[in-house]
C-alpha cells in the first residue's frame, strides 16, 4: 500500500492510463485511499467528484478525520463535496454523535457543510469475512453491516443523481475529468 502512494510520475502516469480505459464502461469509480494526508491522497480525493471522508468513533480517528477535512478545505480550489461516514459504530446514536461533533467543527471552523450519509455498525461478521478473505458484503449480504452499506450506497447514489441534473451540460465530471484533475495535481501535466 505505501508504494502505491509514493509511485514515482511514470507509474503515476501508467495508473492513470489504465484508469482511463475505465470511461465509458462504468458509471462509478471508487477509489479507497489509506488514511492520512499524504500528498497523492489530497490530490486524489481534491479531484474526485465527491469524496467520502471515513471515521470511526475513536478520539484519534475523529482528530485525524477533521485533520483529513482541514486539508482538503484549505487547498480545494473551488466548492467542496465531502460526505461523511462513520465506521464500526455500537449505536446509530454514538455514530450521530461523532458526525455531529466533525459537522459542528467543520461548521464553525472552516465554514463547510459535511452531509453525513451514515454509519456502518460493529458486526462480528465483518471480522469472519476478513478471516475468510472475502468482502463482507459478498460474504455475509445479509449481515448488519451489508444491509447498512447498501442504504449508504443508494443515499450516495442519489446525491450523485441530484447534483447531475442540477448541473446540466455542465462538464467536469466522471472518469474523463477526474483523471484530467488528478494528472493537474499530481503536477503530471500543466
Amino acid at each position: 500500500m505505501q508504494e502505491l502512494a509514493d509511485l514515482d510520475q511514470t507509474r503515476q502516469l501508467a495508473l492513470i492510463d489504465k484508469l482511463n480505459g475505465l470511461e465509458g464502461r462504468v458509471d462509478v469509480l471508487l477509489v479507497d485511499t489509506s488514511a492520512g494526508i499524504h500528498r497523492n491522497i489530497l490530490s486524489f480525493a481534491l479531484a474526485s467528484d465527491t469524496t467520502v471522508l471515513l471515521t470511526t468513533p475513536e478520539p484519534t480517528a475523529i482528530r485525524d478525520a477533521y485533520g483529513v477535512l482541514k486539508s482538503l478545505a484549505l487547498n480545494a480550489a473551488g466548492s467542496l463535496d465531502v460526505n461523511l461516514l462513520v465506521n464500526m459504530a455500537m449505536s446509530e446514536e454514538e455514530a450521530a454523535a461523532v458526525a455531529e461533533r466533525i459537522q459542528m467543527a467543520a461548521n464553525q471552523f472552516l465554514s463547510i457543510p459535511v452531509p453525513y450519509v451514515g454509519y456502518i455498525p460493529w458486526d462480528k461478521k465483518v471480522r469472519e469475512a476478513v478471516q475468510l478473505r472475502q468482502p463482507f458484503f459478498e460474504a455475509f449480504p445479509t449481515c448488519k453491516a451489508s444491509l447498512s452499506l447498501t442504504g449508504i450506497a443508494g443515499r450516495l447514489a442519489r446525491v450523485e443523481t441530484v447534483v447531475r441534473d442540477s448541473e446540466e451540460g455542465r462538464q467536469g465530471r466522471g472518469v474523463k475529468a477526474f483523471l484530467f484533475r488528478l494528472t493537474r495535481r499530481l503536477g503530471l501535466r500543466d
